[in-house]
């Protein structure tokens, strides 16, 4: 008699195997998205604080100022995040804060994106 390939008998925990994979594999995923997640953060902290620093201003302020980079120049506010510590670790004494952060932001978003210019006008 010819068996039927559809009723292949399983051994029992066949697939269980398979599902712990998966679902290590799911697990995975998230942990890695924990991860990303908690070095944006870092960085973000790490850009208020500056911010609250140098200017003196409380910790709302500092991320108000950062979101509202983000929404000008169209990009995540982790982006503009490092690109504020990137660009004050550039210039650290001579210049770093001491220009308008606008514009540090501003030249560092274009030079990560190569086209040398800002897609707006920044203030002093």
């Amino acid at each position: 008699m010819a068996e039927n390939s559809d009723s292949v008998e399983r051994a029992p925990g066949d697939g269980v195997v398979d599902r712990f994979s998966d679902a290590a594999a799911v697990l995975q995923h998230e942990v890695d998205g924990l991860h990303a997640a908690m070095a944006s953060r870092a960085k973000i902290e790490q850009a208020k604080g500056m911010l609250m620093l140098r200017y003196g201003i409380e910790e709302d302020a500092a991320f108000g100022m950062l979101r509202r980079w983000s929404s000008v120049h169209n990009v995540k506010l982790r982006t503009v995040a490092a690109a504020l510590i990137e660009a004050c670790v550039q210039q650290p004494t001579e210049a770093g804060l001491e220009i308008a952060p606008e514009r540090l932001v501003a030249a560092a978003l274009s030079s990560q994106s190569g086209d040398g210019k800002s897609e707006t006008p920044v203030q002093q």
